[in-house]
């Protein structure tokens, strides 16, 4: 049999600590602790099922919190001759549970913040410039954006720092209009390069992604745009074009990208894509867009196709994870 120096050129590294940064396939042998150890990374996050939501299927709606305790509000309920909701539930990591009602019911909205302390904004039919406030019991009517804000526009951050870009305005025209959230009101800042509607967000108000979503262009809903707190900048591409209604969280350098048409689902590390495990099914509008992390989320909610069928199911994503295994130095 070959031994380790034979196969890689050179023999196991002797440390008297483990390594901070190892990467996958690398062996070490720890005098501290008189072990050889290996490396193993996981390559690929996986999905499992979740509970339903109750009403007939939130898709085009609202959402926020994290993989055990999220929020969906709004959005419609049936496809076509679509309804307008107004329902609120709530997610404790395996069933939903309805909760006080939105003020004014709408789809096409979109949220940030936790499942206690949320925003819900714009929405139609009809283009609104309407956000709503939740506290952990009820909703309560805020701040107005500045411009209307359909077909769900990019929303992340908290209640009292949030942003709030792209969408659409009057039917069919596509927005690149970006606003910053203070706590009491809107102002406008920097324009995305390009506009458009439908898209996911990931991020904080100053340290954001804007990620997919419909465009006027051939190779419509790959672009990824980053914001500074200042400027919005186009940054790699997803894997997938044609990803309008795309789900997404995360962070400016760690986000995940669900959706859209389709059942593929990408990871960001701050620098490229990578592709993970798809989506049992390809599908759009999900919700809620701001729930978890890399490492655990979920998508509820949406339609597919054919015929456009609405969906009550929850998929919770695990993200791909790192272990360090040991054996015996004899």
């Amino acid at each position: 049999m070959a031994s380790y120096k034979e196969l890689h050129g050179h023999n196991i590294q002797t440390v008297s600590s483990d390594p901070d940064n190892p990467i996958h396939g690398q062996v070490w042998y720890n005098t501290t602790t008189g072990t050889i150890r290996a490396f193993q990374g996981t390559l690929a996050g996986t999905w499992a099922t979740g509970g339903n939501v109750n009403s007939d299927g939130h898709f085009q709606t609202a959402g926020a919190g994290t993989q055990t305790a999220a929020l969906v509000a709004g959005g419609g309920t049936q496809w076509p001759g679509v309804h307008q909701t107004a329902n609120t539930e709530t997610y404790n990591g395996s069933a939903w549970s309805e909760v006080a009602n939105l003020n004014t019911a709408r789809r096409n909205l979109s949220g940030l913040g936790t499942q206690t302390a949320a925003l819900a904004g714009g929405g139609g039919p009809t283009a609104k410039v309407i956000v709503e406030s939740w506290n952990g019991s009820g909703w309560t009517e805020v701040g107005d954006f500045n411009t209307n804000k359909d077909n769900n526009c990019g929303m992340c951050g908290t209640t009292t720092a949030g942003i709030a870009f792209a969408g659409e305005g009057t039917p069919g025209a596509k927005l690149a209009n970006a606003e910053q959230w203070n706590g009491s009101s809107w102002t406008e800042v920097g324009d995305l390069n390009t506009a458009r509607h439908s898209l996911a967000a990931a991020g904080t108000s100053t340290a954001t992604l804007g990620m997919g979503g419909s465009v006027d262009s051939p190779a419509a809903g790959d672009e990824v745009e980053s914001y500074n707190g200042t400027s919005w900048t186009e940054i790699a591409d997803l894997n997938t074009a044609s990803r309008e209604g795309i789900a997404g969280w995360g962070t400016q350098t760690a986000a995940i990208a669900a959706g859209g048409s389709t059942i593929n689902v990408d990871q960001w590390n701050g620098t490229s894509w990578t592709e993970q495990n798809n989506l049992s099914i390809s599908k759009s509008h999900m919700g809620p867009a701001q729930a978890g992390t890399t490492t655990a989320g979920l998508v509820t909610g949406g339609f597919y196709g054919p015929g456009i069928q609405v969906t009550k199911a929850t998929e919770e994503w695990t993200g791909p994870s790192d272990e360090t295994v040991s054996f015996d130095a004899s």
